[in-house]
């Protein structure tokens, strides 16, 4: 992935290019405290990818293997600063897939128990695949890539969607994708915030935090 108007200092820090200079004159860069104990990123990026192979096969009955695409993905909303829960980038990368899927009538789902181990096997280092999403992924790598050096959240990104979903006439099946998804936040309020808790915390977990099987 190239970044007009960055360089990488090392395979998960690039720098604006005009800020390289005054940047030379820092002893030290704090960030904030998330993840500075334990990094917990590489646990949330898979619960993404998982979730998106759930969700597709559910929904559209279409197997999907997330590659190098999702993690491009992530990283340019990332530097986009906007986007500091996992949660509102899962749902921007389902939305995107979703919108430049094959038409297909959105199941009404019921998830029960799932195989968790079979859709880890199915995470690739190589290409994303089927090719609807290879190519979904990479039309939001492009249009996030215009954007850096810009504060843009998930608000603007999520208008974005929907402009380019309207562009495919895809906007019904959209908005109805939404309000299957449900909150994305409050556990046992939607499929959304249910099925990313329990695939992050495990059952355990959620029987602990929530008191729920």
């Amino acid at each position: 992935m190239v970044c007009v108007g960055y360089s990488r200092l090392n395979d998960r820090t690039m720098v604006l290019n005009e800020s390289l200079d005054s940047l030379r004159e820092l002893d030290a860069v704090i960030f904030d405290c998330d993840g500075t104990l334990v990094d917990v990123s590489n646990s949330q990026y898979l619960t993404t990818k998982v979730m998106t192979s759930i969700v597709f096969e559910k929904f559209y009955g279409v197997k999907v293997s997330p590659g190098k695409e999702f993690d491009d993905a992530v990283h340019v909303l990332k530097m986009l600063g906007g986007f500091n829960n996992v949660r509102d980038l899962t749902q921007v990368i389902l939305e995107v897939i979703v919108i430049n899927a094959p038409s297909r009538i959105v199941r009404s789902v019921d998830i029960d128990r799932i195989d968790l181990q079979e859709y880890v096997r199915r995470v690739t280092k190589g290409e994303s695949s089927p090719p609807f999403v290879r190519s979904s992924l990479n039309w939001l790598i492009e249009e996030g890539s215009r954007m850096l050096g810009k504060y843009v959240d998930k608000r603007f990104i999520l208008s974005l969607i929907e402009s380019r979903a309207k562009e495919l006439g895809k906007i019904d099946e959209l908005m109805g994708f939404r309000a299957q998804l449900g909150n994305l936040r409050a556990y046992g309020s939607g499929l959304f915030a249910t099925l990313f808790s329990e695939l992050y915390f495990g059952s355990s977990l959620i029987r602990k935090i929530y008191g729920a099987e």
